[in-house]
C-alpha cells in the first residue's frame, strides 16, 4: 500500500474516532444523584447550625490565644459537640506547653479622669503584664522619630505613664448609614433565575 494512501486512511480513522467521542450522549456520563443533592440543600436551608457554631467559637470562646485557657475551653467544646453529632475517635492533638506561658484577659478598662472624665476605647496587647488593682498615671503622646530623639526628650519622664504611640484618629464615623445592606426580594429573584453561560463561548 502506498505511504500516502496509508496516511489518508489513518487520518480518516482518527477523525471518525474523534467524532464518535464528541457525539457521546450526556446520558452516558455519570448520573447526577439529585435526591442526595436535595437532602444536602434541605439540611443547609432548614437545619443549618453554622451561625450557632460561629457564635460559640466567636462570642463565648473567642478570642483563643495559643496556650490560653480559652483555647482549651474551645477545644473541649468542639470535641463534645462533634461527639454529640455522632463522630468517632474525636480528640485533641496536644503538645507540650512551655513553662510559664499562658495568657488571658480577665478584665480591662481605661478611663480618662481629667480635665473631663471619659471612657477610652482600648484593649491590652496579648502577653501584657497584669496589674494589681487600679493603676493611675499621666497620658503621654510620644513624639520621637528615632531612638536618639526618644532618649533626648523622654529620659526619666516615662515611669508610670500611659504611652500613646499614635495621635488620636480624625476619621469620622457615620452612625446613620449601615456598612452592609440586605438584598431585596426582587434582586434575589433575579439571582435565582440566572442561567449558566453556554459552553464553548470563546472569542472568534
Amino acid at each position: 500500500m502506498p505511504i500516502r494512501r496509508a496516511r489518508r486512511i489513518l487520518l480518516a480513522a482518527s477523525t471518525l474516532a474523534l467524532s464518535v467521542a464528541l457525539a457521546t450522549p450526556l446520558a452516558a456520563q455519570e448520573r447526577v444523584d439529585t435526591p442526595t443533592i436535595e437532602r444536602i440543600k434541605s439540611e443547609e436551608m432548614e437545619r443549618s447550625q453554622v451561625m450557632d457554631i460561629m457564635s460559640w467559637l466567636s462570642d463565648v470562646y473567642g478570642p483563643r490565644l495559643t496556650w490560653s485557657p480559652n483555647a482549651t475551653r474551645a477545644g473541649n467544646w468542639a470535641v463534645s459537640e462533634t461527639k454529640r453529632w455522632g463522630l468517632a475517635n474525636v480528640h485533641q492533638e496536644s503538645w507540650e506547653t512551655p513553662a510559664g506561658l499562658g495568657w488571658e484577659n480577665e478584665g480591662f478598662s481605661l478611663f480618662a479622669t481629667a480635665p473631663v472624665p471619659f471612657i477610652v476605647q482600648a484593649v491590652p496587647q496579648a502577653w501584657s503584664v497584669g496589674t494589681v488593682g487600679t493603676v493611675k498615671g499621666t497620658a503621654l503622646l510620644l513624639r520621637a522619630g528615632c531612638t536618639d530623639e526618644l532618649k533626648a526628650q523622654y529620659t526619666g519622664k516615662l515611669k508610670g505613664a500611659f504611652l500613646m504611640l499614635a495621635p488620636a484618629s480624625t476619621r469620622t464615623v457615620s452612625m446613620f448609614t449601615a456598612s452592609a445592606s440586605r438584598y431585596t426580594d426582587s434582586s434575589l429573584a433575579v439571582m435565582q433565575a440566572a442561567q449558566p453561560a453556554a459552553a464553548g463561548g470563546g472569542g472568534r
